[in-house]
């Protein structure tokens, strides 16, 4: 069902986007990851497949209007298991150069549903910039368990189609069975072509569950379709301002959505 919701919003949002004034900014890509897993004193592999995209258009001269979609494959040990993100942004212009405002969204699994809420906002300068979330999200699928997102990333261009980046985020679980959390920091490399509007990037992920004592190192490369401009115009306009997966955990957070489905 939720895969059908993503492909119904996205391409009511593409087309509705193709019908503004002004042209909307986005991409769409697909990335593969490498994740080397340490549970304890033992060792895994894991292979992470995703498709995403992120489409932004104005709603008004002062307010945009964002959706981001992804979907995600996890296959370690011979299993498998799928999750599926969504989020709807709603920025308001602070200034020329600055966004704030607030998102809803939903992450996915076989079994688990994570719903949630927060707030956002960003800076981009000439030659570079900083992004910030905090959101909220519970699960009835998990006893109403409470879910608390953090997440901060600083930007670098070395032009307007050369960024870098880097981020922290942290994930707080609280339920009837206890707390716990999770961390993730990272950073990453995109670079788009002069001569057509895709990009490669590739990044590096460590994330930790301590209280499972795991582990993990993601290695990452992909590949973008942009649309709307450089780069540093996607940024702009807020299209990585950031989606619900990537606050509430990262690749860690997303895997362990699937895990609690049950694929495992």
């Amino acid at each position: 069902m939720h895969r059908i919701l993503l492909a119904a919003s996205a391409a009511i949002v593409l087309g509705w986007a193709g019908q503004a004034a002004a042209a909307p900014v986005g991409h769409v890509g697909a990335d593969y990851s490498r994740a080397d897993l340490s549970l304890g004193s033992g060792d895994a592999n894991a292979d992470i497949w995703t498709g995403s995209g992120s489409v932004v258009f104005p709603a008004t001269a002062s307010l945009n209007i964002a959706l981001d979609g992804a979907v995600q494959n996890f296959r370690a040990d011979g299993e498998s298991t799928t999750t599926e993100n969504g989020t709807a942004h709603a920025d308001f212009h602070v200034g020329d150069n600055a966004l704030a405002g607030g998102f809803v969204g939903f992450e996915n699994s076989d079994n688990v549903t994570l719903w949630g809420a927060g707030v956002e906002g960003q800076y981009t300068g000439q030659m570079g910039g900083v992004v910030g979330q905090v959101g909220y999200g519970t699960s009835s699928d998990l006893n109403d368990a409470d879910f608390w997102g953090e997440r901060v990333e600083g930007r670098f261009y070395g032009n307007d189609n050369l960024r870098f980046a880097g981020h922290v985020g942290a994930l707080q679980i609280k339920g009837d069975g206890g707390d716990t959390s999770l961390w993730n920091a990272g950073v990453d490399a995109e670079y788009q072509f002069a001569s057509a509007p895709v990009s490669v990037w590739g990044g590096y992920e460590r994330s930790s569950w301590d209280d499972l004592d795991l582990t993990a190192d993601v290695f990452s490369v992909g590949v973008r379709y942009n649309f709307g401009g450089s780069l540093r115009d996607r940024d702009v306009a807020g299209s990585t301002m950031g989606s619900f997966g990537q606050l509430f955990g990262g690749n860690m957070g997303s895997a362990v959505v699937g895990i609690l489905g049950g694929a495992f």
